[in-house]
């Protein structure tokens, strides 16, 4: 709950900070709350810097992958990661990918992220086994 509180009690002094909306999002989600959160969202998308926009992008896109809404989801990583790559966006989508059966695109993804972060170990392990499990079913 004191996590809350300070949310609660930094809202009271400055309802622009898109900071504090990541926070509540992570907050509502923890709670079990998808709906609020998608509205912190929302709002932290809005009064995001530029820069900082995939964070709410990749935080919506996780929620609605949660909720069972992939291919969805699949659209807003897939902005973020044109608008923003990061290894970690990359690393996101191809997990999204793998779940709609689509591996050959999710290795494409998984390679751009080892491409921008090439000790990132889910990405190859995830790369490798993917390479793995296309070798078996030919």
């Amino acid at each position: 709950m004191a996590i809350s509180f300070a949310v609660s009690y930094s809202f009271c002094r400055d309802h622009s900070d898109w900071v504090l909306f990541n926070l509540a999002s992570i907050f509502w989600r923890i709670r079990g709350f998808p709906r609020e959160a998608l509205e912190c969202d929302r709002r932290a998308y809005l009064l995001a810097p530029e820069q900082y926009r995939d964070m709410a992008l990749v935080n919506i896109a996780n929620i609605l992958h949660k909720q069972g809404y992939t291919k969805n989801a699949t659209v807003l990583m897939k902005v973020a990661a044109e608008n923003y790559p990061h290894a970690i966006n990359h690393f996101a989508l191809g997990n999204m990918y793998s779940v709609v059966e689509d591996y050959r695109r999710a290795i494409i993804h998984y390679s751009a992220a080892l491409k921008r972060e090439p000790n990132f170990v889910e990405a190859l392990l995830r790369n490798g086994l993917l390479f793995l499990f296309q070798a078996c079913s030919m």
